[in-house]
């Protein structure tokens, strides 16, 4: 799988957290953009394309050999060899690992990932319980947006979804860096008018933007 800093430049990232900087400006919430490669390694699907590999060349062995005779041992590198090369290709042919994987699975992957990174980078911990994770994995395609306790009763679901999709509109078309500015712009959008910035507020959570390989 590539690794998530290599669609963010030094200059994306920089758009991203002045978009942080700016959307802050006019809300107390502390929002958090995170990019990761992948939410799991999906073993299981590695293992599927494995077994067919093997399966495959084993039918192949059998079908053209000599009078339908398989040697053991010439029958069990065949094998092994198939089952890596299954192995391989499932990790270098992304679309092929993402088919066997499956999207319901995936997005599961994503989503639980997303809550192990609210309570990593503390976007659960805010004094006033705004945090919003904006959460991105990029072998799965997914996007997830979760809200802290005190924006619970306020955000509504159509509310995350436009934070979401102004993310995955740029992200289906390779931009990366455009879709967590645009997702964090419309963050600030959302929930300046419900959860103002009052003065003096706190900057509790760095504005940085977390890529997590």
């Amino acid at each position: 799988m590539a690794k998530a800093s290599a669609n963010l430049s030094d200059g994306d990232r920089r758009r991203v957290e002045e978009a942080v900087r700016e959307a802050e400006s006019r809300t107390a919430a502390e929002i958090v953009p995170v990019v990761t490669a992948a939410s799991s390694r999906y073993h299981r699907a590695e293992d599927i394309m494995a077994l067919w590999c093997g399966l495959i060349a084993y039918v192949l062995l059998g079908v053209f050999s000599p009078e339908h005779l398989i040697d053991f041992w010439e029958g069990l590198i065949v094998l092994g060899l198939a089952v890596a090369l299954g192995a391989l290709l499932s990790n270098r042919v992304p679309a092929l690992k993402r088919a066997l994987a499956g999207k319901t699975e995936m997005a599961a992957q994503a989503m639980d990932m997303a809550f192990r990174h609210f309570r990593t980078f503390g976007v659960g911990d805010t004094a006033g319980r705004t945090g919003v994770l904006i959460f991105v994995s990029l072998f799965e395609r997914q996007a997830v947006v979760i809200g802290d306790r005190a924006l619970a009763d306020k955000l509504k679901p159509e509310d995350y979804g436009s934070i979401r999709d102004a993310l995955l509109e740029k992200l289906k078309a390779g931009e990366l860096a455009a879709g967590l500015e645009a997702a964090v712009r419309r963050a600030g959008e959302v929930l300046a008018p419900i959860c103002p910035r009052a003065p003096g507020d706190v900057d509790e959570i760095p504005n940085a933007l977390r890529v997590l390989e």
